[in-house]
């Protein structure tokens, strides 16, 4: 369980393993691995981050998300500042991230790292659609990933 930087592991029962809270962290997302672990992504006011907690509550490592670079051609590296949106830990046990750029950039990413964090893969999506804005994994089959997005749309309507 989690209220902005507190967490609270507990068992089935619900009984209190430990609780902690981490300064410079506010939690949106937390995932529980199989081994006890939690990825989280956190955000406050220096930005995005994304990382591992083991199972007995210690930081093993944090990412920021806002310096990602990719390689686009050749040798040519742009970085990008990611809002991570979703989390999962795929059939191959990477984490995979997915999330915008921001709302008027109409870019989607997804970012997958292995279990200590070193990015494997880092795919931007780029179609000046707004929906990619929040796009997240709803699916992994044998490495296909199924994506749905959500969009912002304002319409002005004339009733007469």
């Amino acid at each position: 369980m989690f209220h902005g930087n507190r967490l609270v592991k507990t068992d089935k029962n619900f009984n209190t393993i430990w609780a902690k809270t981490y300064s410079n962290f506010s939690f949106s997302r937390l995932l529980l691995s199989k081994t006890g672990s939690i990825y989280f992504i956190s955000k406050n006011g220096y930005g995005n981050f994304f990382g591992k907690i083991n199972p007995n509550g210690t930081i093993n490592w944090v990412k920021n998300a806002n310096n990602i670079s990719a390689i686009l051609s050749g040798s040519t590296s742009v970085t990008y500042g990611v809002d991570c949106q979703r989390l999962l830990l795929d059939r191959n046990n990477d984490l995979v991230l997915t999330g915008g750029e921001g709302f008027s950039q109409g870019k989607g990413f997804l970012i997958k790292t292995d279990t200590n964090g070193n990015v494997l893969k880092f795919k931007v999506f780029s179609n000046g659609m707004y929906f990619m804005h929040k796009l997240s994994i709803v699916d992994d089959s044998s490495g296909y990933y199924k994506f749905i997005g959500s969009a912002y749309h304002l319409w002005d309507l004339l009733l007469i």
